[in-house]
């Protein structure tokens, strides 16, 4: 299960005022901080079968590193995010096998998800799921839904005993020829007590004005398509 905090800069005075603050550092130590160039798009079939179960696929180049995920959950408490995920790193001589990457073929999905998913604290339960999740787009080819490119400058860190990945996120959501850029601090609880997230949510709100997300990159990026005739 994916622990995650999201909130966004409301302004570049916000955005200045956090990269010039020293708690900067805490949240994102530069000699910790590597950048990722990120290009997600999004996935489900023609009728929307991955929808009413609040799941996506994803395929993520990182660096021009290819992951495949397949997302299901986003429920939101207090602006802390919980989602169920399984990824698949793509080695670099299959990427091939993405083209075109408007759309994507439910069987090579599942044969590399069956092969070698990973999903953090895997069990029986998790395994089931995933196959019903397999089973709704079976035989079907997935169109792209989304898509979000964004440069990420993501961390390591120990904060109250808890150990985070962090990671300050700026790029564009992409509808046709129109983009809507976001800039937005993610992070997520790797291990111990998540109430850290609450405690640096409160923190980053009245230190920097920043703002709670209490939607995913995906459901903003939809909104902006629709808004732009562009929806899926």
């Amino acid at each position: 299960m994916e622990v995650e905090l999201k909130m966004a800069f409301p302004d570049r005075a916000s955005y200045e005022t956090f990269i010039s603050d020293p708690w900067k550092e805490l949240i994102l130590p530069a000699e910790k901080t590597r950048e990722i160039i990120m290009h997600s798009r999004y996935y489900d079939t023609q009728a929307r079968d991955l929808d009413p179960m609040r799941a996506t696929v994803r395929v993520r180049l990182e660096n021009n590193k290819a992951v495949l995920t397949l997302k299901r959950g986003d429920q939101i408490s207090c602006g802390i995010f919980r989602r169920q995920e399984w990824s698949v790193r793509i080695p670099s001589e299959q990427l091939s096998a993405l083209q075109p990457m408007h759309r994507l073929d439910s069987q090579l999905i599942r044969d590399w998800f069956e092969r070698e998913a990973w999903y953090s604290g895997d069990n029986e339960q998790q395994t089931d799921l995933l196959n019903e999740l397999l089973d709704r787009m079976e035989g079907q080819t997935l169109i792209c839904t989304a898509e979000i490119r964004f440069t990420r400058l993501a961390a390591l860190v120990e904060i109250n005993g808890s150990q985070l990945e962090t990671a300050l996120d700026q790029g564009y959501y992409v509808a046709g020829q129109d983009k809507k850029a976001f800039t937005e601090l993610e992070i997520e609880c790797l291990a111990g007590d998540s109430s850290t997230l609450d405690y640096l949510r409160k923190r980053l709100a009245d230190k920097f004005g920043l703002i709670m997300e209490t939607e995913s990159k995906l459901a903003r990026c939809l909104a902006f398509a629709r808004s732009h005739g562009s929806g899926f």
